[in-house]
């Protein structure tokens, strides 16, 4: 992506789930109850001040072909697919809900700097 060789993300970072909108058919939405935007596609991100920095779109039926960590869980594999991607040269504080943060997830985290 062009956009990763121009944007240089600042040291906070976060990690979130976005829904796009869509009430038509397909296998590949979700349903959400109490969210803002409940049925669409589900996409992981990782953002920086306002701006997605890396992104992927999650599916009910298809798996993604990242890197599977012994150990992880499926969206702990999720999110140091989006953290793998961010540049090795700096260091970053990484924010995130409950719903990605795991304790074997932070220790991988740690000792991959």
């Amino acid at each position: 992506m062009v956009s990763k060789s121009i944007c240089i993300p600042s040291s906070n970072i976060s990690i979130d789930e976005m829904i796009a909108r869509f009430s038509g058919r397909s296998a590949h939405t979700v349903r959400i109850k109490n969210k803002p935007t409940p049925e669409g596609y589900k996409i992981l991100s990782l953002c920086d001040a306002g701006y997605t920095f890396a992104f992927f779109f999650t599916s009910r039926i298809h798996q993604h072909e990242i890197q599977k960590i012994p150990n992880l869980s499926k969206v702990g594999n999720e999110v140091y697919h989006l953290v793998s991607q961010l540049p090795k040269n700096k260091a970053f504080n990484i924010y995130m809900d409950n719903y990605f943060s795991s304790i074997r997830l932070f220790k991988y985290l740690r000792e991959k700097n």
